[in-house]
């Protein structure tokens, strides 16, 4: 279901009461996978959808392989006197760009679409591991940290975004953190590489100076996506399989799109695909790491586990994406890496003002 407690009840049931009285033609914003989560949540709630549009060019989406009812923004202007239109946490800032159209009448935010980020029976959970969360933030090296945490929770618990808008803990991008500290001879390693994004991020950061990197992803279609983008490029190496705690084989699900995540079962869905998962003490033996970014939901802290000899060797920064599963993990974490190495600091920052953006800073 796509609320949880009370309060997320409340505001999200808003909403859709809106919504269904309106009497006016939905449109939801965008053509990738986000979009297909919020129609689910409004297909549950019973809430036709007329059909989807974007603000650019057809060829540069990520679209869902539907096109049948994908238009672009001037095309329902042309077609529609009045439309609401519902979208993703993705981006805020379009939210301002179609308030500026008069034939849009509202726009709504459902801040948290995907079922696998949602958190269940929060309320009881805070309750729970109350001592534990108190106990972890105690780790955290700064105040801002802190906030970021309470904001995370926050909007689990109410639905409400504006907890994380306009706030020093949104740094605009994952490598903006200062303390990273990032110098021309990095040797920057990243974890769930996709079509090579946050390379590109890290590339543009460090002004297309490095030693070496490496990518990791699983999925076929992100890997020949990224093969094609690196492959002029200097000391670049593509690892096309998993990472974990241990070797084995895991599923992927929702390949090839921003909501892929791996499994340790298999739920015969077509889209599901077996992969290869080693180890990074495995495949980065006796070598040079500086820099690791781990952008995997869910198994973040079984990569963790999976690179101790890489960790006491070479006592590398981190950058992980800790904004999945019940919550529970972000404090195992930090008390994980903690235990293991009790020199590290360690700092929370959301890159965007998203609840699936918050990543841990290990330094």
């Amino acid at each position: 279901m796509c609320e949880n407690t009370r309060e997320k009840k409340d505001v999200l049931q808003t909403i859709y009461q809106e919504l269904k009285e309106s009497g006016i033609p939905l449109f939801i914003w965008g053509a990738g996978s986000m979009s297909v989560e919020v129609e689910n949540c409004l297909k549950e709630q019973g809430i036709p959808v007329e059909g989807f549009f974007i603000n650019v060019g057809k060829e540069k989406a990520h679209m869902i392989p539907r096109e049948q009812n994908i238009y672009l923004l001037e095309e329902v202007a042309d077609k529609y006197e009045s439309i609401n239109v519902v979208m993703g946490h993705g981006h805020f800032e379009k939210r301002n760009l179609l308030k500026a159209y008069p034939f849009i009448k509202k726009v709504y935010i459902i801040p948290n679409p995907y079922p696998q980020y949602r958190i269940e029976g929060i309320e009881a959970y805070w309750t729970e591991h109350k001592g534990e969360i108190e106990s972890a933030m105690n780790y955290l090296d700064d105040d801002i940290s802190r906030e970021a945490l309470k904001a995370y929770f926050k909007v689990k618990e109410t639905n409400d975004i504006h907890y994380m808008l306009e706030k020093d803990f949104c740094i605009g991008d994952m490598f903006n953190f200062d303390k990273l500290e990032l110098t021309d001879t990095e040797n920057y390693l990243d974890v769930g590489a996709w079509t090579g994004d946050t390379i590109s991020g890290f590339l543009q950061k460090v002004s297309n100076r490095y030693q070496s990197i490496a990518a990791i992803e699983p999925d076929p279609d992100s890997v020949r996506i990224l093969g094609e983008k690196i492959k002029e490029k200097v000391n670049i190496t593509l690892f096309p399989c998993g990472v974990g705690k241990e070797n084995g084989v895991l599923y992927l699900k929702n390949g090839n799109s921003q909501s892929a995540y791996a499994s340790e079962e298999s739920d015969n869905q077509t889209d599901t695909i077996k992969i290869e998962i080693k180890t990074l003490d495995e495949l980065f033996e006796n070598k040079n790491v500086s820099l690791i970014k781990i952008g995997i939901p869910f198994l973040f802290l079984d990569v963790l586990k999976g690179c101790k000899d890489v960790i006491r060797r070479n006592k590398p920064r981190f950058i992980i994406n800790v904004a999945a599963d019940n919550g529970m993990k972000v404090f195992d974490t930090i008390r994980w890496i903690d235990n293991l190495n009790p020199d590290y600091k360690m700092a929370l920052r959301f890159d965007f003002p998203m609840p699936t953006r918050l990543h841990l800073y290990v330094y």
